[in-house]
């Protein structure tokens, strides 16, 4: 399944040519931690953060779309580094978080450019 967002304003048509643009699902992580989430949201978002801010470059960015969304842009980085570099820090969230963590628990997506607006795919 696809899901179409205008994101124009956040990030340039040369960065998702690229294939740097990656979406790191927590929905996962909301799920499991069900009723606890609104509890326990800020820190999660906060340990994300962190992760991020540590394993990122400097020219690198992210933001939190929604809920349970970050955007991670990683200019400095071509596509399959960026997709991994993203795979890991989910999967060091969730392993923190949930004490384990299959492949199938982690939801990244990358944003690739599509005519006028951004789409992101599931990889």
């Amino acid at each position: 399944m696809s899901v179409e967002l205008d994101l124009k304003s956040v990030v340039s048509p040369a960065l998702l040519k690229r294939g740097c643009i990656n979406v790191i699902g927590l929905e996962t992580v909301r799920q499991q931690t069900g009723a606890r989430w609104e509890k326990m949201r800020d820190s999660i978002y906060a340990r994300l953060e962190s992760l991020l801010s540590h394993k990122l470059g400097s020219s690198d960015f992210f933001i939190r779309l929604g809920e349970a969304a970050y955007l991670v842009a990683t200019p400095s980085s071509d596509g399959d580094d960026s997709r991994l570099t993203c795979l890991k820090i989910a999967y060091e969230l969730h392993c923190g978080l949930l004490g384990a963590c299959s492949v199938g628990d982690i939801s990244l997506s990358r944003m690739a450019a599509r005519s006028d607006c951004a789409r992101m795919a599931a990889i």
